[in-house]
């Protein structure tokens, strides 16, 4: 490290000192953001991000406030989607759950399906498999009795009790 002496001769008895005091408070950057709402569109974009925000480099900004606006769009249409999946993915099971077993206890192919309680507007998010293992009251739905085909009324059901 090098050190400079100054002669005391070199050092003036009176010394002025310039200061600039630019004090941030909340208050400041509220006011800043009522401007530039008012302003908005009244001058250019560039000209407000510089004066009113401070923003130093205002096309940059503009840049990373697009990228950032594509993003979330896309996010939006991510969620989209699988929602979509989700519900279709919850009918097909309701559907299935629905369709009167054939005589080997599987699901009928090709068949109608009897209509059950509506969907709800919005399904539960999760995973197929964690609603595979749920009995249907849990589901929302009403639990499966016979099939219409295999009910027997009450009048002969007492008959074949007593033979």
């Amino acid at each position: 490290m090098d050190v400079l002496e100054i002669p005391a001769k070199d050092i003036p008895e009176v010394i002025e000192i310039v200061a600039a005091v630019d004090v941030e408070l909340p208050q400041d950057n509220l006011e800043n953001a009522n401007i530039f709402n008012i302003l908005n569109g009244k001058v250019s974009n560039e000209w407000l991000m510089e004066t009113v925000l401070k923003v130093g480099q205002p096309e940059a900004m503009r840049k990373q406030i697009w990228r950032e606006q594509a993003s979330d769009m896309a996010a939006q249409g991510v969620m989209q989607a699988f929602m979509q999946q989700m519900m279709q993915k919850m009918q097909q099971a309701q559907q299935a759950q629905q369709r009167p077993p054939t005589n080997d206890g599987r699901p009928m192919q090709g068949q109608g399906t009897m209509q059950g309680p509506p969907m709800p507007e919005q399904a539960p998010m999760g995973d197929e498999t964690e609603l595979a293992g749920l009995p249907p009251e849990q589901m929302g739905q009403q639990p499966m009795t016979r099939p219409m085909s295999e009910q027997i009324p009450p009048e002969l059901e007492a008959e074949n009790a007593n033979d």
